[in-house]
């Protein structure tokens, strides 16, 4: 299930990055996808909350200039709620530049997502469907990779799912995500399937959502 993250106030996070192409930039100013912008952001963020956020910076083309903002958002990925952030770009040194991302203190929609919706109990046993059975994120991702091996005709090597160890019940949705081979990251909705508590064994219907 996903992993809920508490809202926080106005965090500033860091993150530097290599402007793809480099030796293609012409003299003066060089200009960057929002986009590449955004998924600067993304890591930056994982990075600081343990957590997926998909950060929308629009699809401009965006001078790569030192103080040069983008009026962004970041929708954390497990709660779907949505957070203006800005992202500024605080240095640029050859091929190399920096971000800053800032997030509001309030989610736009706090009022349209209930804050209990998926919350988890600390003690697993306490769900009504639950056996109290968790496994691994690392083990559960490898069902999952078997599972879209065939869909996909290969197996993602970098597939990473949000919680760090995962309920197996009937029922149970835990999503994950993997960059494909024309370097897009994808979304998984694997939810567990035929759990058998006498042998431990279970299956997972994986479906790329995205």
């Amino acid at each position: 299930m996903p992993t809920r993250i508490t809202p926080f106030v106005a965090l500033v996070i860091l993150a530097t990055a290599m402007l793809a192409g480099c030796g293609l930039i012409p003299t003066g100013s060089p200009s960057i996808d929002a986009d590449d912008i955004a998924d600067t952001a993304e890591d930056a963020l994982k990075d600081e909350f343990d957590a997926r956020y998909k950060v929308d910076c629009g699809d401009d083309e965006v001078a790569l200039e030192e103080d040069e903002e983008l009026d962004c958002t970041a929708t954390n990925r497990s709660t779907d709620l949505e957070y203006d952030a800005t992202v500024t770009i605080t240095d640029v040194s050859g091929a190399k530049y920096e971000i800053e991302v800032e997030l509001a203190e309030e989610a736009n929609n706090a009022d349209e997502v209930d804050p209990e919706e998926d919350d988890l109990s600390d003690d697993p046993s306490d769900s009504p469907d639950s056996d109290g059975v968790t496994v691994s994120a690392e083990d559960f991702a490898e069902v999952v990779v078997d599972g879209l091996a065939g869909a996909l005709g290969y197996e993602p090597t970098d597939l990473e799912c949000l919680s760090s160890e995962v309920e197996i019940f009937d029922g149970n949705v835990e999503y994950c995500f993997f960059t494909d081979e024309d370097g897009k990251e994808r979304g998984v909705e694997a939810t567990v399937d035929n759990f058998d508590d006498s042998t431990g064994s279970y299956e997972v219907y994986s479906e790329v959502v995205y």
